[in-house]
């Protein structure tokens, strides 16, 4: 999944790059393998980096779970604190619907597991929808 979600050919600043951080040689040598698969996926060499974890400090708050907050229709009824966001795995879906990082039927099957009224289950559905339809017109 982590591969398949965003570009890894990309090279960007420190702040924005492409990394797997892990805490042992198990995680090391897994990310390793997985990278090199899907190397030969590829015809651009991958930019990621593989880095052993370190101190982690979070983002100032206006970047966490930027794409959720930049989809007011939803995030706006959400009423979660700024430590809500950074916890709250209900915001880190939400996130990635709102960055179209999932399909219309994947939100379906979990839709009502987030704990949403049904005004923002509409809202969000309609988001996606809308996000979405370029690319899959059949799906909304």
């Amino acid at each position: 999944m982590f591969w398949e979600n965003h570009d890894a050919t990309v090279i960007r600043d420190p702040q924005y790059m492409s990394a797997i951080f892990y805490h042992n040689e198990e995680q090391k040598r897994m990310a390793e393998e997985t990278k090199e698969e899907y190397q030969k996926t590829l015809t651009q060499q991958i930019a990621t980096k593989t880095i052993p974890a370190s101190t982690f400090y979070n983002a100032e708050h206006h970047h966490q779970k930027y794409l959720l907050r930049k989809t007011p229709e939803v995030f706006t009824y959400l009423k979660f604190t700024n430590e809500e966001l950074v916890t709250s795995p209900v915001a880190t879906r939400l996130n990635g619907y709102c960055g179209i990082y999932g399909k219309l039927s994947d939100l379906e099957k979990e839709i009502d597991s987030f704990g949403l009224d049904k005004q923002l289950q509409f809202e969000l559905r309609r988001v996606v929808c809308r996000a979405i339809l370029p690319l899959e017109p059949s799906a909304c």
